[in-house]
């Protein structure tokens, strides 16, 4: 096979921590001897063996070991547990997660290389909850596995040209063909063999070309410079976009993390964020402050799990759905207190982990569950019109759930549930003291209310203006949905003398619900004088898909105040008494009031521009 080895530029990543990896034996010995084990990299039973080389390299590794009576028999087979161990050790992946199996408890050798496995999301389980961690591993489950740990974006292989292809299993075709097509499972005698369990002499061969094949990153990195893209990696452990990317843009582009991929930067607009391209991930966590991240997954990407613990845009972009674990997309997305989404896909969970959480599920996008917890109370969720969700389970308190959105089943477990769309079947737990309400009747327009109002006169001339619409509203066609201040700053227009006059530079600040624009000039307006605010036709658009009329609202200033002749002060002799012995120096030099400089604002606007 090819050796395949992709140098990534050391410009933009820094090294957070190395993790040292034990070089531990990993095929274990068998149930029947457990005490068989023994290390050594030349074994008496493998001369003119095909996978000799492989078997004595993966020694020399510490990643396989042999007998005690110094055989390595190449022909025993290897169970899952083994052969997740076997991966573990290659890879130097240190994440943990529970597992949740019935037959794999703490007490067993393997146990905490299956909690590393499925923090990974490399391995699963049978559907009756069991790991089978005994059971030998078949070709075709190893085949999967190693899917999704390597790099495999454009390298799949039919399987046709082989005698026994109809015997590989629907759920591995995609695998079994990518495995193929990168080599690591070549068959013999025109036969793929794909239900024969796995010997000890193909896993060595296998792990041997993982090593030396793929380019492995094992230890914490954090990019730091805008535009730098991530190819044909494998990241065993977390891999970070650091707040230095700001609004750029970072690129993963087939490549996997079996870690987490922690974006603390990166933009929302104009293309701009973390977009990821034929890739993988196991978590990935939503935690730039500040302002929202564009995300996006497009061809066969997947990623497992997501943590929303600030504002995101989750966006996918796939085309044709692949078999099997590629191109799903965002796969479970988890909200955490106070976090915002906005989501365009197709997503199998939405759970609601903690309160007063915000989520905009876009036109075309699909959920198949929708979990509110008990400690998620006082979120709100908007499913827009032509978006589905399947099943809405509600057991936080004072849920919100906007939108015209079709609901399947709405099951209600806590009080204060409001809903809009009639779901096709409700049900309301006997424990439901305050009764859902059904109560939404959104305008068909969107309103804009200034102040000051049309026709007002004698308005300050360093007062602040300020726009309330009548719901949230974001710019028409963008991914975001709340309108932001630089948004704001460029589609409001503030014109002097009439409605095509002069632009009026100011500052725009958004709330954080996007239904209120304050404007904040830069200079003072001129006295009577009179000013138009401007939005043009269909700039805006609210949650419920209704877009601005023309706006335009017209004020008229003060009058410049009249100017009166100033009295000289006379000069006070001193009171100083001499006589005391002290003086009190505690005068108003001393006391200076600074309070009137104006700090607090200047890091969350933005500023319009005069033409």
């Amino acid at each position: 096979m090819e050796k395949i080895v992709h140098k990534l530029t050391t410009v933009g990543l820094s090294l957070l921590m190395a993790f040292a990896v034990a070089a531990a034996p990993v095929l274990m010995p068998s149930a029947q001897n457990p005490h068989s084990a023994f290390a050594a990299t030349t074994f008496s039973d493998i001369s003119g063996h095909w996978a000799r080389t492989y078997i004595q390299k993966a020694a020399s590794l510490g990643i396989v070991n042999g007998y005690n009576d110094g055989t390595f028999r190449p022909e025993n087979n290897v169970t899952r547990a083994e052969f997740t161990k076997m991966l573990n050790t290659t890879l130097g992946n240190t994440g943990t997660a529970k597992a949740v199996f019935s037959d794999v408890s703490s007490e067993q050798w393997f146990h905490a290389d299956i909690c590393k496995g499925v923090a990974a999301s490399y391995i699963n389980g049978y559907s009756d909850g069991t790991f089978g961690p005994d059971n030998t591993i078949t070709r075709q489950e190893a085949a999967v596995i190693l899917s999704r740990i390597i790099p495999t974006a454009g390298a799949a292989k039919s399987t046709e040209s082989f005698e026994d292809a109809q015997e590989i299993a629907e759920w591995a075709q995609t695998a079994m063909e990518k495995i193929v097509g990168k080599g690591y499972m070549t068959g013999a005698d025109k036969k793929l063999t794909p239900t024969a369990s796995l010997t000890r002499g193909q896993a060595a061969k296998i792990i041997v070309e993982l090593s030396e094949g793929e380019h492995i990153i094992k230890n914490n990195q954090t990019i730091v410079k805008d535009e730098i893209t991530i190819k044909d990696t494998i990241y065993s452990n977390q891999i970070s976009v650091g707040s230095q990317v700001a609004d750029g843009t970072s690129i993963f582009e087939n490549s996997v993390v079996l870690g987490n991929i922690n974006v603390m930067g990166g933009g929302s607009e104009d293309g701009h964020g973390v977009l990821l391209k034929n890739s993988r991930a196991a978590k990935l966590t939503v935690a730039r402050s500040g302002s929202p991240v564009l995300i996006s997954a497009s061809g066969e990407t997947t990623v497992i799990n997501t943590y929303v613990d600030e504002s995101g845009v989750l966006q996918e972009e796939n085309g044709t759905a692949v078999s099997g674990d590629f191109a799903k997309g965002f796969v479970n997305i988890y909200m955490n207190r106070k976090s915002d989404l906005d989501l365009k896909g197709k997503i199998e969970l939405l759970s609601f982990l903690a309160a007063k959480c915000d989520a905009r599920i876009r036109n075309g996008s699909s959920m198949e569950t929708v979990e509110i917890a008990q400690e998620a109370s006082r979120c709100n969720i908007v499913i827009e019109e032509g978006a589905s969700a399947e099943i809405i389970n509600v057991r936080g308190e004072n849920t919100v759930l906007e939108g015209r959105g079709a609901v399947g089943e709405l099951n209600v477990f806590a009080n204060g549930l409001i809903y809009q769309a009639t779901p096709k079947k409700l049900y309301v737990d006997k424990s439901v003291e305050v009764k859902p309400v059904q109560n939404f009747d959104p305008s068909e327009a969107l309103r804009i209310t200034a102040d000051p109002a049309d026709g007002d006169s004698d308005i300050a001339v360093n007062g602040t203006l300020k726009l309330t619409f009548s719901s949230t509203v974001h710019v028409t066609g963008s991914t975001g949905r709340v309108l932001t201040n630089t948004q704001a700053a460029s589609l409001i227009q503030v014109k002097e003398g009439d409605s095509a006059g002069p632009n009026v530079a100011f500052s725009a600040k958004v709330s954080s619900n996007g239904t209120v624009v304050t404007i904040t000039p830069e200079e003072p307006l001129a006295y009577e004088t009179k000013y138009y605010i401007r939005i043009g036709k269909e700039d805006l658009t609210d949650e419920y898909n209704n877009a601005n009329e023309l706006f335009l609202s017209g004020f008229t200033t003060e009058k410049a105040p009249a100017i009166r002749p100033v009295t000289p002060v006379q000069p006070v002799p001193s009171t100083e008494d001499t006589a005391s012995g002290s003086t009190d120096n505690n005068t108003d030099n001393n006391t200076e009031d600074n309070s009137s400089e104006n700090t607090g604002t200047s890091g969350t606007e933005e500023t319009g521009t005069r033409s």
